[in-house]
Protein backbone atom coordinates (compact mmCIF):
# COMPACT_ATOMS: atom_id res chain seq x y z
CA UNK A 1 0.00 0.00 0.00
CA UNK A 2 3.01 2.37 0.16
CA UNK A 3 3.09 2.87 -3.60
CA UNK A 4 6.53 1.27 -4.31
CA UNK A 5 7.68 -0.46 -6.81
CA UNK A 6 7.73 -4.54 -7.59
CA UNK A 7 11.45 -5.22 -8.54
CA UNK A 8 11.50 -8.93 -10.11
CA UNK A 9 15.18 -10.03 -10.57
CA UNK A 10 15.22 -10.25 -14.71
CA UNK A 11 12.23 -7.96 -15.41
CA UNK A 12 13.24 -5.38 -13.26
CA UNK A 13 10.88 -2.53 -11.94
CA UNK A 14 7.50 -3.68 -12.75
CA UNK A 15 5.19 -1.14 -10.90
CA UNK A 16 3.18 -1.10 -8.10
CA UNK A 17 1.48 -4.49 -7.15
CA UNK A 18 -1.67 -3.31 -8.95
CA UNK A 19 -0.04 -2.56 -11.84
CA UNK A 20 1.98 -6.06 -12.09
CA UNK A 21 -0.94 -7.86 -14.02
CA UNK A 22 -0.84 -5.02 -16.65
CA UNK A 23 3.16 -4.90 -17.41
CA UNK A 24 3.64 -8.57 -16.59
CA UNK A 25 3.11 -9.84 -19.78
CA UNK A 26 4.66 -6.94 -21.72
CA UNK A 27 7.81 -7.89 -20.34
CA UNK A 28 7.78 -11.23 -20.70
CA UNK A 29 7.33 -10.54 -24.34
CA UNK A 30 10.60 -8.69 -24.37
CA UNK A 31 12.17 -11.76 -22.46
CA UNK A 32 10.76 -14.03 -25.22
CA UNK A 33 12.35 -11.65 -28.17
CA UNK A 34 15.38 -11.19 -26.59
CA UNK A 35 18.20 -12.90 -27.80
CA UNK A 36 20.92 -15.24 -26.10
CA UNK A 37 24.56 -15.44 -27.31
CA UNK A 38 26.99 -18.31 -26.13
CA UNK A 39 30.93 -18.00 -27.09
CA UNK A 40 33.67 -19.71 -26.16
CA UNK A 41 37.81 -18.31 -26.85
CA UNK A 42 40.34 -20.62 -27.51
CA UNK A 43 44.07 -20.01 -26.50
CA UNK A 44 45.95 -20.18 -29.65
CA UNK A 45 49.58 -20.38 -28.37
CA UNK A 46 48.92 -23.46 -26.33
CA UNK A 47 46.26 -25.22 -28.38
CA UNK A 48 48.98 -25.28 -31.18
CA UNK A 49 51.63 -26.46 -28.83
CA UNK A 50 49.47 -29.19 -27.21
CA UNK A 51 48.23 -30.18 -30.88
CA UNK A 52 51.97 -30.23 -32.24
CA UNK A 53 53.14 -32.47 -29.08
CA UNK A 54 50.22 -35.00 -29.35
CA UNK A 55 50.65 -35.51 -33.18
CA UNK A 56 54.64 -35.55 -32.69
CA UNK A 57 53.88 -38.66 -29.66
CA UNK A 58 51.55 -40.47 -32.58
CA UNK A 59 53.99 -40.15 -35.06
CA UNK A 60 56.56 -41.62 -32.40
CA UNK A 61 54.46 -43.95 -31.20
CA UNK A 62 53.47 -45.50 -35.13
CA UNK A 63 57.29 -45.65 -36.02
CA UNK A 64 57.93 -47.50 -33.12
CA UNK A 65 55.42 -50.07 -33.69
CA UNK A 66 55.47 -50.75 -37.04
CA UNK A 67 57.94 -53.61 -37.83
CA UNK A 68 58.06 -52.87 -41.93
CA UNK A 69 58.85 -49.04 -41.67
CA UNK A 70 62.89 -48.68 -42.45
CA UNK A 71 64.62 -47.27 -39.71
CA UNK A 72 67.56 -45.29 -40.35
CA UNK A 73 70.91 -46.81 -39.99
CA UNK A 74 72.46 -47.25 -36.61
CA UNK A 75 69.11 -47.99 -35.37
CA UNK A 76 69.00 -51.91 -35.66
CA UNK A 77 68.54 -51.90 -31.82
CA UNK A 78 65.76 -50.12 -32.14
CA UNK A 79 63.86 -52.54 -34.57
CA UNK A 80 65.36 -55.67 -32.61
CA UNK A 81 64.58 -54.27 -28.99
CA UNK A 82 61.94 -51.69 -29.04
CA UNK A 83 59.70 -52.77 -32.12
CA UNK A 84 58.31 -55.93 -30.60
CA UNK A 85 57.56 -54.54 -27.60
CA UNK A 86 55.85 -51.76 -28.32
CA UNK A 87 53.99 -53.48 -31.58
CA UNK A 88 52.33 -56.11 -29.11
CA UNK A 89 50.93 -53.53 -26.55
CA UNK A 90 49.85 -51.31 -29.39
CA UNK A 91 47.70 -54.70 -31.08
CA UNK A 92 46.22 -55.27 -27.61
CA UNK A 93 45.55 -52.05 -26.74
CA UNK A 94 43.77 -51.81 -30.01
CA UNK A 95 41.89 -55.60 -29.49
CA UNK A 96 41.00 -54.09 -26.12
CA UNK A 97 38.90 -51.56 -27.43
CA UNK A 98 37.37 -53.55 -30.18
CA UNK A 99 35.92 -55.64 -27.64
CA UNK A 100 34.53 -52.92 -25.66
CA UNK A 101 32.38 -51.97 -29.03
CA UNK A 102 31.75 -55.32 -29.20
CA UNK A 103 30.13 -55.60 -25.62
CA UNK A 104 28.58 -52.40 -26.42
CA UNK A 105 26.92 -53.27 -29.71
CA UNK A 106 25.69 -56.38 -26.99
CA UNK A 107 24.04 -54.39 -24.68
CA UNK A 108 22.31 -51.86 -27.41
CA UNK A 109 20.65 -55.48 -28.77
CA UNK A 110 17.20 -55.19 -27.05
CA UNK A 111 17.63 -52.11 -25.32
CA UNK A 112 15.45 -48.80 -25.10
CA UNK A 113 18.16 -46.42 -26.34
CA UNK A 114 20.17 -48.36 -28.68
CA UNK A 115 21.78 -45.27 -30.42
CA UNK A 116 22.50 -43.40 -27.05
CA UNK A 117 24.49 -46.54 -26.15
CA UNK A 118 26.43 -46.91 -29.64
CA UNK A 119 27.08 -43.43 -29.58
CA UNK A 120 28.47 -43.27 -26.38
CA UNK A 121 30.83 -46.20 -27.08
CA UNK A 122 31.89 -44.53 -30.10
CA UNK A 123 32.72 -41.66 -28.49
CA UNK A 124 34.20 -43.12 -25.22
CA UNK A 125 35.26 -46.82 -25.94
CA UNK A 126 39.18 -45.70 -25.98
CA UNK A 127 39.11 -43.96 -22.91
CA UNK A 128 36.34 -46.28 -20.81
CA UNK A 129 38.92 -49.63 -22.19
CA UNK A 130 41.71 -47.53 -21.41
CA UNK A 131 40.55 -47.04 -17.92
CA UNK A 132 39.46 -50.51 -17.14
CA UNK A 133 42.60 -52.29 -18.32
CA UNK A 134 44.61 -50.67 -15.42
CA UNK A 135 42.44 -51.46 -12.72
CA UNK A 136 42.14 -54.76 -13.98
CA UNK A 137 46.16 -54.85 -13.61
CA UNK A 138 45.43 -53.52 -10.01
CA UNK A 139 46.74 -49.83 -10.83
CA UNK A 140 44.78 -47.91 -7.99
CA UNK A 141 42.67 -45.20 -9.31
CA UNK A 142 40.91 -42.00 -7.03
CA UNK A 143 37.58 -40.65 -7.90
CA UNK A 144 34.73 -38.46 -6.94
CA UNK A 145 31.12 -37.64 -8.40
CA UNK A 146 28.42 -35.24 -7.14
CA UNK A 147 25.26 -34.57 -8.28
CA UNK A 148 23.74 -35.40 -11.52
CA UNK A 149 27.16 -36.66 -13.36
CA UNK A 150 26.69 -39.82 -11.09
CA UNK A 151 24.48 -41.10 -13.47
CA UNK A 152 26.61 -41.18 -16.35
CA UNK A 153 29.19 -43.47 -14.65
CA UNK A 154 28.72 -47.62 -15.14
CA UNK A 155 27.84 -50.07 -12.59
CA UNK A 156 29.09 -50.72 -10.02
CA UNK A 157 31.08 -47.17 -10.11
CA UNK A 158 28.49 -44.81 -10.15
CA UNK A 159 27.64 -46.54 -6.34
CA UNK A 160 31.23 -46.93 -5.30
CA UNK A 161 31.77 -42.83 -5.94
CA UNK A 162 28.27 -41.42 -5.06
CA UNK A 163 29.02 -40.67 -1.52
CA UNK A 164 30.24 -37.03 -3.28
CA UNK A 165 33.58 -37.63 -1.32
CA UNK A 166 37.04 -38.91 -2.50
CA UNK A 167 36.99 -42.80 -2.82
CA UNK A 168 39.42 -45.10 -3.85
CA UNK A 169 38.99 -46.86 -7.03
CA UNK A 170 40.33 -50.59 -6.93
CA UNK A 171 39.40 -53.93 -8.24
CA UNK A 172 38.61 -55.44 -4.69
CA UNK A 173 36.36 -52.73 -3.96
CA UNK A 174 34.18 -52.86 -7.25
CA UNK A 175 34.36 -56.31 -6.81
CA UNK A 176 32.16 -55.92 -3.18
CA UNK A 177 29.88 -54.02 -5.44
CA UNK A 178 29.50 -56.72 -8.24
CA UNK A 179 31.57 -59.63 -8.43
CA UNK A 180 31.53 -59.83 -12.23
CA UNK A 181 34.04 -57.23 -11.84
CA UNK A 182 36.50 -59.90 -11.51
CA UNK A 183 36.12 -60.54 -15.01
CA UNK A 184 37.85 -57.69 -15.88
CA UNK A 185 41.27 -58.63 -13.80
CA UNK A 186 41.27 -62.07 -16.04
CA UNK A 187 40.74 -60.15 -19.34
CA UNK A 188 43.32 -57.56 -18.76
CA UNK A 189 45.65 -60.91 -17.43
CA UNK A 190 44.99 -61.96 -20.76
CA UNK A 191 45.90 -59.10 -22.61
CA UNK A 192 49.47 -59.11 -21.22
CA UNK A 193 50.02 -62.41 -21.59
CA UNK A 194 49.04 -62.20 -25.17
CA UNK A 195 51.57 -59.04 -25.55
CA UNK A 196 54.05 -61.38 -24.02
CA UNK A 197 53.31 -64.21 -26.37
CA UNK A 198 53.07 -61.37 -29.19
CA UNK A 199 56.65 -59.85 -27.96
CA UNK A 200 58.41 -63.12 -28.28
CA UNK A 201 56.97 -63.89 -31.47
CA UNK A 202 58.19 -60.60 -33.64
CA UNK A 203 61.53 -60.39 -31.93
CA UNK A 204 63.70 -61.06 -34.32
CA UNK A 205 66.43 -64.21 -33.20
CA UNK A 206 69.89 -63.23 -34.28
CA UNK A 207 72.20 -65.21 -35.69
CA UNK A 208 73.63 -68.59 -33.68
CA UNK A 209 70.50 -68.28 -31.06
CA UNK A 210 68.06 -70.16 -30.11
CA UNK A 211 64.77 -69.69 -28.53
CA UNK A 212 65.44 -70.85 -25.22
CA UNK A 213 64.47 -69.41 -21.35
CA UNK A 214 66.87 -67.18 -21.89
CA UNK A 215 65.56 -65.26 -25.27
CA UNK A 216 61.82 -65.52 -23.53
CA UNK A 217 63.58 -63.39 -20.08
CA UNK A 218 64.69 -61.02 -22.68
CA UNK A 219 61.63 -60.13 -24.06
CA UNK A 220 59.66 -59.91 -20.87
CA UNK A 221 62.30 -57.45 -19.83
CA UNK A 222 61.93 -55.37 -23.02
CA UNK A 223 57.91 -56.06 -22.50
CA UNK A 224 58.05 -54.88 -18.58
CA UNK A 225 59.84 -51.77 -19.60
CA UNK A 226 57.55 -50.51 -22.57
CA UNK A 227 54.32 -51.56 -20.32
CA UNK A 228 56.09 -49.58 -16.98
CA UNK A 229 56.00 -46.65 -19.21
CA UNK A 230 52.60 -47.48 -21.46
CA UNK A 231 50.49 -47.70 -18.15
CA UNK A 232 51.46 -44.37 -17.02
CA UNK A 233 50.73 -43.31 -19.97
CA UNK A 234 47.79 -44.34 -20.20
CA UNK A 235 46.34 -43.52 -16.85
CA UNK A 236 47.50 -39.68 -17.50
CA UNK A 237 45.71 -39.77 -21.09
CA UNK A 238 42.47 -41.30 -19.44
CA UNK A 239 42.19 -38.55 -16.62
CA UNK A 240 38.47 -37.57 -15.87
CA UNK A 241 38.04 -33.97 -14.50
CA UNK A 242 34.52 -32.42 -15.12
CA UNK A 243 32.57 -29.59 -13.18
CA UNK A 244 29.30 -28.75 -14.09
CA UNK A 245 27.10 -25.92 -13.20
CA UNK A 246 23.94 -25.72 -15.31
CA UNK A 247 20.09 -26.27 -15.61
CA UNK A 248 18.51 -26.48 -18.93
CA UNK A 249 14.85 -27.86 -19.76
CA UNK A 250 14.55 -29.15 -15.86
CA UNK A 251 17.87 -30.71 -15.77
CA UNK A 252 19.55 -29.51 -12.96
CA UNK A 253 23.40 -29.89 -12.93
CA UNK A 254 24.41 -27.60 -10.17
CA UNK A 255 27.57 -28.45 -8.35
CA UNK A 256 28.12 -31.38 -10.72
CA UNK A 257 31.23 -32.71 -10.42
CA UNK A 258 33.26 -35.76 -11.81
CA UNK A 259 36.90 -36.57 -11.21
CA UNK A 260 39.36 -40.08 -12.25
CA UNK A 261 42.37 -40.12 -11.53
CA UNK A 262 45.53 -42.50 -11.66
CA UNK A 263 48.60 -42.07 -9.62
CA UNK A 264 51.52 -42.34 -12.48
CA UNK A 265 54.09 -43.16 -10.23
CA UNK A 266 51.96 -45.86 -8.60
CA UNK A 267 51.03 -47.38 -12.54
CA UNK A 268 54.80 -47.71 -13.47
CA UNK A 269 55.71 -50.56 -10.82
CA UNK A 270 52.65 -52.90 -12.03
CA UNK A 271 53.16 -52.49 -15.72
CA UNK A 272 57.26 -53.54 -14.76
CA UNK A 273 55.72 -56.59 -13.18
CA UNK A 274 53.29 -57.78 -15.45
Amino acid sequence: GGGGGVEIPGLGDVGGIGDVGGLLPDRIGDLIEAEAAVGFTVDTVPTLLGGLAHVTAVLLVALLASRRTPLPRGCEAVHRVVRPAVSALVTVALTAVAAGWAAAGYAAIGDDHPRRILGAALLGAPNGVWLGVPLGLFVPWEGRATGELVRVLPDPLDELLGTGTWEPVTLARLAELDGRVWLLGVAAALLMLSAGVLTAARTPVAPGEERSWTFAGRCAVRLGLATAVALPVSAWLTEVSVDASLSVLGVDAFGAGLDLRGPLATALLPGALW
